[in-house]
């Protein structure tokens, strides 16, 4: 696990929220301005979803919005993310948000990460041996439908269309 509790915490402006809260290189964040329910320099708790990663609920100008924590504090660090690029968690643990195991990278990039990390994506992944035999399977007149390939290989029907219509696993024969 990657963790920068070693160094001394920092802490810099949210993008947007500038004045009102702030990210720590620790993985925290703290509302800087007083409000009617939350006193001045507060650390947010937030909420840890179903999937594992953290949100927390920003207010300005009387407009609530949840935010995912590992995005506020790799923006507010390493800047707006480039076009086309997501949060990575480098060492897959999604609860870890210090600094240093935050990076931007490609969809492409996190997917692949997380493949080599052995995470696959979902419940089951499916592996290049499995795609030309669902494609074989799933040809005109084989009698079946995609629901029964899904339970078959473990994996939700959308993942058996996704591979049909080649929108995934495209370079595959």
């Amino acid at each position: 696990m990657r963790s920068d509790f070693t160094l001394p915490e920092e802490w810099r402006p949210i993008v947007e929220y500038e004045g009102i809260y702030e990210a720590s290189s620790r993985g925290g964040i703290r509302r800087v301005a007083a409000s009617r329910t939350r006193r001045k320099w507060s650390v947010l708790t937030g909420t840890a979803e179903k999937n594992g990663y953290r949100r927390v609920r920003l207010s300005k100008n009387g407009h609530k919005q949840r935010w995912l924590v590992h995005q506020l504090v790799l923006t507010a660090f390493a800047g707006t993310p480039p076009k086309g690029h997501e949060c990575n968690h480098c060492d897959r643990n999604k609860a870890n948000n210090v600094l240093g195991n935050l990076e931007w990278v490609t969809k492409s990039e996190n997917a692949i990460h997380a493949l080599t990390s052995g995470l696959g994506f979902g419940k089951a992944v499916l592996t290049t041996e499995d795609i030309p035999t669902i494609r074989r399977e799933a040809r005109p007149g084989w009698g079946g439908n995609i629901a029964e390939l899904a339970q078959r290989y473990g994996v939700h029907p959308s993942t058996i269309s996704n591979v049909l219509q080649g929108k995934t696993w495209r370079y595959v024969p």
